[in-house]
């Protein structure tokens, strides 16, 4: 507001200069001056809107953005000066009513902005297409559906509407929630709380591992153990039918130590979305667990892959290493 009426008070002394222009004494002393201080108060207005920044204050940055009308304000001190020198008073009044408009300008963004701040409005729209990009990245977000930010004081806070890849226990959506304030963190230094809604969602396909014994497809003879399996077979699921399927060799068959993590991991780099598994261990169950894998039960009824494929629906979730 105060902008606005500078700007009007700089209109209404620019076209009473037009009919009485002012002649001015001393114009060395008074040009140098009036440089002078156009450098120093840029100076300060550079110092505040930096700093402004860095702390994310709406408040300091408005009032530097103040601090840039009072240049122009000394630009037409300058231009006052240099056009009476010159033997031209009316570039006074000329300057002043193109740098009026100026004025106008910024008091009216500088209000417009500060009125969205106070009504919760989040300003950066950058930041939130980002935080959109980098969520919907994390292993077990199926999609974003809804991110809102808002400013109190100096901190932020927020809420965020995420779908996940299929149903996720209580103890998986809080991993998955401390992972999102990881990645919101890294964007929103001044972060202070936000809540992560998590709603289960349908995975369009589901990439389903089984170890087995040989390479025979479909038919091939289950293995009861993950690190030591020579291979898997890697079936994608559309629609409870199978669109493709692919055997390749266990990297983690043949190493002497920690066969079945570097087998979970390798999983992890394959997508998979569920893995049939017998036996496991404490550390390939947590390295599964932790990136969002549906382990279940592999029957002993079951001889091959086609038969456990069938039954799928049926299988019980593996909560714990066995």
């Amino acid at each position: 507001v105060i902008i606005l009426v500078s700007g009007v008070e700089l209109v209404r002394e620019a076209l009473v200069s037009i009919k009485d222009p002012a002649e001015i004494g001393l114009q060395g002393i008074a040009l140098g001056t009036a440089v002078f201080s156009v450098f120093a108060i840029y100076a300060i207005y550079k110092y505040k809107a930096r700093i402004g920044r860095q702390i994310d204050s709406q408040a300091l940055i408005a009032d530097a953005m103040h601090s840039y009308t009072d240049v122009f304000s000394s630009l037409v001190v300058v231009v006052a000066i240099a056009g009476s020198m010159l033997g031209m008073p009316w570039l006074d009044s000329i300057g002043v009513l193109v740098i009026s408009l100026m004025i106008f300008r910024l008091g009216i963004g500088i209000a417009r902005d500060s009125a969205l701040v106070l009504m919760d409005a989040w300003l950066d729209k950058g930041s939130i297409t980002r935080i959109r990009q980098a969520v919907g990245d994390i292993q077990g977000v199926n999609m974003v559906e809804d991110i809102r930010l808002r400013k109190s004081g100096l901190v932020v806070f927020g809420e965020i509407v995420i779908e996940t890849e299929g149903d996720a226990d209580l103890k998986r959506v809080e991993m998955l929630s401390g992972e999102i304030k990881r990645v919101i963190k890294k964007e929103i230094k001044n972060l202070e709380h936000i809540v992560v809604n998590a709603r289960p969602g349908k995975m369009a396909v589901v990439r389903v591992a089984v170890p087995v014994e040989a390479q025979d497809g479909l038919h091939s003879k289950l293995s009861p153990h993950l690190g030591k399996a020579p291979f898997f077979i890697i079936i994608d699921i559309e629609e409870n039918n199978i669109k493709g399927w692919d055997i390749i060799e266990n990297p983690a068959a043949d190493l002497e130590r920690k066969k079945g993590v570097k087998a979970a991991e390798f999983l992890v780099s394959r997508d998979v979305n569920v893995l049939i598994v017998h036996d496991i261990g404490a550390g390939p169950f947590y390295t599964l667990h932790d990136n969002f894998i549906k382990m279940l039960q592999m029957p002993d009824a079951a001889g091959n892959v086609e038969e456990v494929v069938d039954k799928i629906p049926d299988l019980n979730v593996v909560t714990s290493p066995t």
